[in-house]
């Protein structure tokens, strides 16, 4: 019996030393989001792109991840506010580590490491953290889980909001229960569209849509009313169809924006309104 156990307790910590953190930034890799009490939301590695400080980020469409890129141990998110990146998630760390600190919108954010172990997931036993991006300020949190080639797996907020992976597709493979892909259909529109986004006024998400006749890059930037870029949804080349994007304005103040779709000689901006 103490031998055995000796046997199980080394096998767990040879798998845990083995541990890479992998996050699964591969285009054409999607999650499906459960929200409560009864929708769901999908976001999807749609391409790359080379940003200002020469690095190559991928572009998740939706509210989950923006532009995104994994160096080692860590995963970088391209802030439009600070207009640099910022580390959300470090796998090389253990409870209570501090990982990252960032200042956003005059305050400072901890991302600590509030646990981390294995879990099953799809079947499969893996190995989780759960990260906490805490304001040193205010009560804003938000507390992620993500599963080591899977990604993230809940999403909660101080703000009430709770997200839970009910599926997935990683590299051609398809985990759990998806039961529609929002982000494109195939079939083709006759013509440019932008349409105006819903629920509008929203809070604290919403949906963006818009069709394409033909394949282009397509650019979606969110802008305040002074102008100035808020945040860049989309930089990326898009096939023919109905696209949707879904915009979460986390970190938003209350207030009026505009977003612009620029598809190749296309252009158009709408209005829209973020009530708190």
């Amino acid at each position: 019996m103490a031998k055995t156990l000796v046997i199980a307790l080394t096998l767990f910590i040879i798998a845990r030393a083995e541990a890479q953190g992998l996050y699964p930034l591969h285009a054409g890799n999607l999650w499906q989001y459960s929200v409560w009490p009864n929708s769901y939301v999908s976001t999807m590695v749609i391409g790359d792109t080379i940003l200002s400080n020469g690095k190559t980020y991928v572009i998740l469409s939706g509210g989950f991840g923006g532009l995104l890129r994994q160096e080692e141990t860590r995963v970088f998110q391209w802030s439009d506010y600070a207009n640099a990146e910022r580390v959300v998630y470090d796998f090389a760390g253990r409870t209570g580590d501090t990982v990252a600190t960032a200042a956003r919108l005059g305050d400072t954010v901890d991302v600590i490491v509030l646990d981390y172990g294995m879990a099953d997931m799809f079947g499969r036993t893996l190995n989780t953290w759960r990260f906490l991006e805490q304001s040193r300020h205010t009560s804003m949190y938000i507390l992620r889980t993500v599963v080591d080639s899977i990604g993230v797996s809940t999403v909660q907020a101080e703000v009430g909001d709770f997200f839970g992976l009910r599926g997935a597709i990683i590299d051609g493979v398809q985990y759990g229960i998806i039961n529609k892909i929002h982000e494109a259909n195939h079939q083709i529109p006759g013509e440019f569209v932008l349409y105006q986004n819903y629920p509008n006024p929203f809070n604290p998400t919403t949906t963006i849509e818009f069709q394409l006749p033909h394949s282009a890059f397509v650019s979606l930037i969110v802008f305040n009313v002074l102008g100035r870029e808020v945040t860049r949804l989309l930089a990326a080349d898009l096939e023919a169809g109905t696209h949707r994007v879904l915009l979460k304005a986390g970190d938003f103040a209350s207030g009026v924006y505009y977003y612009r779709l620029t598809a190749g000689h296309f252009v158009d901006t709408k209005r829209f309104i973020l009530l708190r």
